[in-house]
């Protein structure tokens, strides 16, 4: 199994393969690549899937055949998202960074 089809595995929405390739080229993978338990559980690949989650979760409504995505689900992919981000040490969706002020010498 490649990488391209593990993370279409895990994520179950039907996607074009040209959003899971952007996806794998911005966190740096390769999408032919063997897909190893080192691939699973490195920082780029989980970040790639939570990437995958938040573009359904935040995706316009889209009905295809009988799978819908609903609000509850929505919400759902998002807290899962923003959970893998917050492990990964990035800024989870929706939240805002407070500004900081950083006195540099005394006056």
């Amino acid at each position: 199994m490649t990488v391209l089809e593990a993370l279409q595995a895990k994520v179950t929405y039907p996607l074009k393969a040209a959003f899971f390739e952007t996806i794998l080229i911005e966190r740096s993978l390769t999408g032919m690549d063997q897909y190893t338990a080192t691939i699973a559980r490195s920082k780029k690949f989980r970040l790639a899937t939570a990437d995958c989650y938040k573009a359904v979760a935040t995706g316009v409504n889209v009905t295809e055949g009988s799978l819908s995505i609903s609000i509850p689900e929505r919400d759902r992919l998002l807290a899962l998202a923003n959970s893998i981000y917050r492990q990964c040490d990035e800024q989870p969706v929706g939240a805002t960074v407070q500004p900081g002020i950083k006195f540099l010498k005394d006056w």
